[in-house]
């Protein structure tokens, strides 16, 4: 586990070191969540839409196994509108 010091500012920021933004992607306007377990705080950084799309999986069908599963989905989708 690695340690770092932050400063506190006046109105109560804390001041990341340069190292510990870009280990955890931290950018300006970066939303993190912050709790409180017992005496300690916990900040756990919230992944932004560009982190998420970077690491997305793509599938690889071909046109019978796409035209497959879309009958499918229309198929539980007809349903669904049936059951209401």
């Amino acid at each position: 586990m690695e340690k770092y010091r932050v400063r506190v500012g006046k109105k109560g920021e804390l001041y990341l070191p340069k190292a510990l933004r870009q280990k955890t992607r931290i950018k300006v306007n970066s939303e993190v969540e912050v709790r409180i377990e017992r005496d300690r705080i916990i900040i756990d950084v919230i992944p932004s839409l560009e982190d998420l799309l970077s690491k997305r999986k793509t599938v690889k069908l071909t046109p019978e196994e796409f035209e497959e599963i879309s009958e499918e989905v229309q198929r539980e989708i007809a349903e669904g509108e049936n059951s209401s």
